[in-house]
């Protein structure tokens, strides 16, 4: 009986789930005083004893297995989704969306897809102005010509404030109207741009028809976001851009 009670009260403890108080246990166990010394009154004890404790060890057992099946459906729904690709199939190793639901995932997707464009467009931005500056004046009233501003982290000091405010303008229009994100589209897509990003009605994406373009953005983006921290890192460290950072 001992063995019993101690192998309940250890599936409770670890599943963390109090179901029988130890108070409510010693009120229903204890037996009436006319009845105490004799052995009818112990049988009837330890009978309401071993009836409480394994009821508490099934329902610990069972919200174990309910915790340990919600996991895994979850992790094998997400092993279906687009991005999931070799090397790395699904690859989420600190769990963080182990417990997450549709709608978590569809708003980490959002985020991985919108990072992944800026990171591409960021990289791009570390080369181009290597080899190509736009003509003219950033700024006429301060005189300072696009020539005149650095490559990589030196810009931002080098930018007037001007010029970041017209950035964050143009931005939140782009958030607010044309790159706007629809309930009822996939993580993405955007109604105000067509199939090749040019301003425009489109349908809705196919994922099954476009699955290999929507999987190499996405696996397009992830390597983005890994070098643009690699460019940015070398570029505070050692203050090099451009060729130097990628050419021997």
């Amino acid at each position: 009986m001992a063995a019993k009670i101690a192998a309940a009260a250890a599936g409770v403890w670890l599943c963390s789930e109090a179901f029988v108080p130890g108070a409510q246990v010693t009120r229903e166990v204890q037996a009436p005083s006319h009845l105490r010394s004799g052995t009818r009154g112990r049988s009837a004890a330890s009978s309401g004893l071993s009836t409480a404790t394994a009821g508490a060890a099934l329902l610990a057992a069972g919200a174990c297995a309910a915790r340990s099946r919600k996991a895994t459906t979850v992790c094998k729904s997400f092993e279906n989704e687009l991005g999931v690709t070799l090397p790395m199939k699904y690859f989420d190793p600190l769990g963080m969306a182990k417990d997450d639901d549709s709608a978590d995932f569809r708003r980490r997707r959002m985020a991985e897809i919108k990072n992944g464009r800026v990171a591409m467009l960021a990289c791009m931005g570390y080369i181009a102005p290597e080899y190509f500056r736009l003509p003219g004046l950033c700024s006429p009233s301060k005189g300072v010509a696009f020539a005149d501003i650095p490559n990589g982290v030196q810009a931002l000091y080098k930018m007037p404030a001007e010029g970041w405010a017209q950035i964050a303008i143009f931005i939140g229009f782009l958030e607010l109207f044309p790159m706007r994100q629809e309930k009822d589209r996939m993580p993405g897509d955007f109604p105000g741009f067509s199939k090749l990003g040019f301003v425009g009605g489109s349908a809705p994406a196919d994922p099954s028809a476009n699955q290999r373009g929507l999987e190499a953005e996405l696996n397009n983006g992830r390597l983005a976001m890994v070098a643009i921290t690699g460019m940015i890192a070398q570029n505070a460290f050692f203050g090099t851009t451009g060729p130097s950072m990628w050419l021997p």
